[in-house]
C-alpha cells in the first residue's frame, strides 16, 4: 500500500509538471506549485516529524528548502522537477524494499492456520495452529501443507521444501525424517508427531530473522546516517554564509547571492549519498534469502566480504552427521546370503547398527536367523542353517586372519569405526564405519583456497579422524580433541593471524566459537543456540551457500563503494561548477536529483543472481 502511494504521489507530481510546461506561461506556475504540494507533501512530513522527534536537521528539509528557494526566485518548474526527481528516488527506494518484504511476504502466506490433530481415540480434530503442542499427531494429506515441524510417524512422500531451503526438487522422506512447517505434502498421506511449539518453527524463525535484518543497518549506512544531521546544518550555515559572503565582500546583488546560495543548497544535498549503501543491501538481504542464506544485519554482510579464514566444525557441518558404511571387506571365498547381516543388525541396539542396515537395505531375500543374542559391549549373534553369525568389535572375535587384521588396524587407524563380521567363530571380514563428507564440502574448500581464505577444522573428535577429514577435503589446518572454550581460544588465536574470521557450526559445543568469531555461521539444523549467537543461518545445510553468501557481500561491498565514490563525486563537481558561475539551477537539480536515482538503480542490482 505504502509503494502504491508514493509511486501515485510521484505520477501525479509528474504530470502536472508536464501539464505545466504544455499550458500558457502565465498560469503554468500554478501547476508547477501543485506538483511541488504533491510530490513534496511526504517528504516534509517525514522530515519535519523526524526534525521535532530527533531535534536535528534531515535531507528531506534540505530539499524542500531548496525547492522553495527555487520558487522565490521565480523557477517554479526548476523547484517542482526537484521534488519530482527527489519524490522518484524515494518511490524507487520504496520498490526495492518493497522487493526484500516480498520473500517475507510470501512465506507468511505458506503459514497454515489449521491442522488436523489425531485425538487419543482416533479421532480427527480440526484445530488452530497456535493450539498445537509438542508430541500431539497430526494428520497431512496429500496436497496440503505442513502446519507445524515436526518427524514423519506414518508414511512416505515427496516434500516441495524451496520456501525454507532455496532447493525446488522435491525431497523424499520417511518414518523417521524431519518435515519443515509451511512445506508442501506433494505424494501421500502421512502422520507426523509435533517436536516444537508453533512459534518455534523454522519458517517463523525465519521470517523473524529477515524482518529483523531489514532493520538492522551496516555500518556505512550507519556512518551516514550519524552524520547527515551535522551535514545537512553544515550546508545551511555554508549556504548563509556564500549569500551574506557575495553580498558584502563581493559587493553582489542579492538576486545573484541567493541565486548562488540556492544551487549550492541543491547541489550540497547528500541524497545519493544517503542512498547509497541501504537500498543495495536491503536487494542482498532479499537475495541471499531466496537462497537460503539468512543474515542478520546488514553490518554482518559487509564483514563477511573480509574474512581470511574459515573455520569449520567437523561433525553435522563438513560431515552429514550421520555414521554410514564406507565399504564392506569381506573375503570373498565366503558365500552366504548378505540378509543374514541385515537380520541381525534390526536386532540390535548399538549405535552403529542402523547404519549397517541402511547399508544392506538392498539385501531383501528371505532368510531365518534363530537364537538371536545380544552381548551388551559387544556384539550380536544368530544362527542361520547350523552356523553361527556374528557381528561386532574385534574383543567378540576369536580367529582374526593376519590379511584382515592388517588392512583393520589400517582402517582405524585412518578413524573409521569397525564391525567385524565372524561365521563359524573365523574372522571373515568387517564393516568400516564413519561420519562421511557433505558432497559440498570439497568444492567449498577448493573454492576458499581460489580466493585467498584460509579453511580452517576444529573438532572435538581424535587426530586420527580429523586429519583423515582434512586430508580428504585438502584442509592443511586441523585442530582436533577442542572442547567448546577451546574451540573458542582457537578462534581467538585465528583472528591475531588473520584479523577477520568466520565459523560455521551446528552444535551446543560450537556456541563459545560462533560468538568469538567475527562472522559467525549457523546450520539450521543446528541447536537453537548455535543459530541464535551465530550472525549468518544457512537455512539448508548446503555448504555450497557459504560461498554463494561471501560472493554476495563482495559485490554488496563493491557496489556500495562505486555508489559513496560516485555521489560524493557528483556533489564536490557540481560545488566547484556553481563557485565558477557555470551550474545554472536546472542543470544542477537535474545532476543532482539524477545521481540519486543511478546510485539507487546501481544497487538494484544486487537482487540479480550471481552465477
Amino acid at each position: 500500500m505504502n509503494l502504491l502511494k508514493a509511486m501515485w504521489t510521484t505520477l501525479t507530481c509528474g504530470g502536472l509538471i508536464l501539464l505545466g510546461i504544455v499550458v500558457p506561461e502565465e498560469i503554468s506556475w500554478m501547476f508547477f506549485i501543485g506538483a511541488i504540494c504533491i510530490g513534496g507533501y511526504h517528504q516534509t512530513k517525514e522530515g519535519l516529524k523526524d526534525s521535532f522527534q530527533n531535534k536535528r536537521l534531515n535531507i528531506e528539509l534540505l530539499m524542500i528548502l531548496s525547492a522553495f528557494g527555487a520558487c522565490a526566485l521565480g523557477d517554479f518548474k526548476e523547484g517542482a522537477i526537484l521534488i519530482f526527481i527527489f519524490s522518484l528516488a524515494g518511490s524507487l527506494e520504496d520498490m526495492t524494499l518493497d522487493r526484500s518484504n516480498r520473500d517475507i511476504r510470501s512465506l507468511m502466506e505458506k503459514q497454515p492456520q489449521s491442522a488436523t490433530r489425531i485425538n487419543r481415540d482416533g479421532t480427527l480434530e480440526v484445530i488452530a495452529v497456535e493450539d498445537i503442542q509438542i508430541n500431539d499427531r497430526i494428520q497431512v494429506a496429500s496436497g496440503e501443507l505442513v502446519p507445524v515441524d515436526g518427524t514423519i510417524e506414518q508414511g512416505q512422500s515427496d516434500f516441495e521444501e524451496s520456501s525454507i531451503t532455496g532447493e525446488s526438487v522435491p525431497v523424499e522422506k520417511g518414518v523417521g525424517d524431519g518435515v519443515f512447517g509451511g512445506t508442501l505434502n506433494m505424494s501421500n498421506p502421512m502422520r507426523l508427531v509435533v517436536d516444537k511449539n508453533p512459534d518455534d518453527m523454522v519458517l517463523k524463525r525465519i521470517v523473524k530473522m529477515v524482518e529483523a535484518a531489514q532493520s538492522h543497518q551496516s555500518k556505512a549506512s550507519s556512518l551516514i546516517e550519524k552524520i547527515e544531521g551535522k551535514y545537512a546544518l553544515g550546508v545551511i550555515i555554508a549556504v548563509v554564509v556564500v549569500i551574506l559572503g557575495e553580498m558584502y565582500l563581493l559587493h553582489k546583488p542579492f538576486e545573484s547571492a541567493f541565486y548562488t546560495g540556492i544551487v549550492l543548497l541543491v547541489v550540497a544535498s547528500p541524497c545519493a549519498l544517503v542512498a547509497s549503501v541501504t537500498p543495495a543491501t536491503l536487494a542482498a538481504i532479499s537475495n541471499g534469502s531466496r537462497h537460503g542464506i539468512l543474515v542478520k544485519g546488514g553490518a554482518y554482510f559487509e564483514l563477511l566480504s573480509e574474512i581470511k579464514a574459515l573455520a569449520f566444525d567437523k561433525t553435522g557441518t563438513i560431515t552429514e552427521g550421520k555414521p554410514k558404511v564406507v565399504r564392506m571387506n569381506l573375503e570373498k571365498h565366503h558365500q552366504f546370503p548378505l540378509s543374514i547381516l541385515r537380520v541381525l543388525e534390526e536386532q540390535s541396539t548399538h549405535p552403529l547398527a542402523h547404519a549397517i542396515t541402511e547399508y544392506l537395505r538392498q539385501e531383501n531375500e528371505t532368510v531365518n536367523v534363530s537364537m538371536i543374542q545380544e552381548v551388551k559391549g559387544y556384539g550380536i549373534q544368530g544362527v542361520y542353517e547350523g552356523s553361527v553369525f556374528k557381528l561386532g568389535s574385534e574383543a567378540y572375535m576369536h580367529d582374526i586372519p593376519v590379511t584382515i587384521l592388517a588392512q583393520a588396524q589400517q582402517d582405524s587407524s585412518e578413524g573409521y569405526s569397525l564391525v567385524y563380521i565372524s561365521n563359524d567363530e573365523v574372522c571373515i571380514g568387517y564393516f568400516a564405519i564413519a561420519d562421511t563428507v557433505r558432497d559440498e564440502a570439497q568444492e567449498l574448500v577448493a573454492w576458499l583456497k581460489q580466493n585467498h581464505i584460509e579453511p580452517v577444522m576444529i573438532t572435538g573428535d581424535n587426530e586420527h579422524v580429523a586429519n583423515r577429514i582434512g586430508k580428504q577435503l585438502g584442509i592443511d589446518t586441523v585442530i582436533a580433541k577442542s572442547l567448546p572454550d577451546q574451540k573458542a581460544h582457537h578462534i581467538q588465536e585465528l583472528l591475531t593471524l588473520y584479523d577477520t574470521v568466520g565459523m560455521i557450526g551446528d552444535g551446543i559445543n560450537d556456541a563459545p566459537a560462533l560468538a568469538s568469531a567475527s562472522i559467525g555461521i549457523a546450520m539450521s539444523n543446528g541447536t537453537d543456540i548455535a543459530i541464535e549467537t551465530s550472525d549468518i543461518v544457512l537455512t539448508t545445510p548446503n555448504l555450497s551457500n557459504v560461498a554463494y553468501a561471501i560472493k554476495l557481500s563482495k559485490r554488496l561491498k563493491k557496489i556500495s563503494r562505486q555508489n559513496i565514490i560516485f555521489s560524493l563525486s557528483v556533489i564536490a563537481c557540481l560545488i566547484i561548477l556553481n563557485f565558477t558561475r557555470s551550474l545554472p539551477l536546472p542543470l544542477g537539480v537535474v545532476f543532482h536529483e539524477g545521481s540519486t536515482i543511478l546510485v539507487i538503480m546501481n544497487g538494484l542490482r544486487m537482487l540479480r543472481n550471481i552465477e
